[in-house]
């Protein structure tokens, strides 16, 4: 797997997947104060739930449950001095479908 990261200019970047993917992320606020996509460390929880969503409904799937609907809504903590690493993580799961236990 491979992915390549461009700096654009201030705190912008241009993020590509092995796979031709493109994304914008930074934290410099542009225009109306918004900023041009989410930051790296939104990403890296964004992916963690990807990641984890992912697993639940193959998982399932793989018992022959009947998965309709999967939502991951992640609440995370950082540390207050740099690097402002994840102290905590909380994933909390939905998980909708037929006769599920």
């Amino acid at each position: 797997m491979k992915a390549r990261v461009k700096w654009v200019e201030e705190r912008t970047f241009v993020g590509e997947s092995g796979s031709g993917h493109k994304l914008v992320l930074g934290t410099a606020p542009g225009p109306e104060g918004r900023t041009p996509g989410p930051s790296p460390m939104e990403l890296v929880l964004i992916g963690t739930g990807g990641c984890s969503a992912y697993d639940v409904v193959h998982i399932l799937e793989k018992g022959r449950d009947a998965v309709e609907d999967c939502v991951v809504e992640l609440e995370a903590d950082r540390a207050e001095t740099e690097p402002r690493v994840f102290t905590r993580i909380h994933m909390h799961f939905v998980v909708k479908g037929r006769q599920l236990s």
